[in-house]
């Protein structure tokens, strides 16, 4: 479930520090597969009419990142309501295992027309039950 990502040097400045951007990019392509996997992809959510959106994110960085090193983003589904969806993401270089950035995302399942949603029922037992 974990997603790997090679840095590249238009990913950082010219301090080693991600450009905000794509943590945004590493953190929602991680998000996508990694519910997938749980079998509730974007394309089963779309079917159903429902759309995640975040809310809220609070993204910490802790180191600097360089020009080809390998990120690895680990997910974690941390809660499941049927009115939200509350992740923990860690970012690690991959060889050293240092710890890079913790973000934390608050999702909020939308119609297509951007009104406020629940999640099916059966979506929710089956996400909680795969909560780590």
């Amino acid at each position: 479930m974990d997603r790997t990502f090679l840095v590249k040097k238009e990913d950082c400045d010219r301090f080693g520090l991600v450009r905000y951007r794509r943590y945004l990019d590493w953190i929602h392509e991680t998000r996508g597969a990694f519910m997938e996997e749980l079998g509730a992809g974007d394309d089963l959510l779309a079917s159903k009419g429902i759309d995640m959106v975040t809310v809220n994110l609070n993204l910490r960085n802790l180191e600097a990142c360089w020009q080809n090193e390998e990120l690895e983003v680990i997910p974690q589904l941390v809660k499941v309501m049927e009115h939200a969806l509350y992740y923990t993401y860690t970012g690690r270089n991959r060889k050293s295992g240092v710890t890079l950035f913790i973000a934390q995302t608050e999702m909020y399942p939308v119609s297509r027309e951007g009104r406020l949603m629940k999640l099916p029922p059966e979506m929710v037992d089956a996400l909680s039950a795969r909560i780590s």
